[in-house]
């Protein structure tokens, strides 16, 4: 739950950043705000990708053939 409204609040600061970029006077403060929010949207769905690895089953290994090798 918290990795799903970091994602929406990333893309939120993402919005912001592009406004101040395009509509406000400070273009280095809204490049920095794309990149800090780009770099945290990023992060958040690496996680959200992530898959826990399962556990595997370990099969006991069979310590004698089925058949008997054959006899020159």
């Amino acid at each position: 739950m918290l990795k799903w409204v970091t994602l929406i609040i990333g893309l939120i600061i993402l919005a912001l950043g592009i406004i101040v970029l395009v509509e406000g006077s400070q273009e280095i403060a809204g490049i920095v705000i794309i990149a800090i929010s780009v770099l945290t949207i990023l992060l958040v769905i690496g996680l959200l990708l992530k898959k826990k690895a399962k556990p595997q089953k370990i099969t006991p290994a069979t310590t004698e053939p089925d058949e008997e090798p054959p006899v020159f």
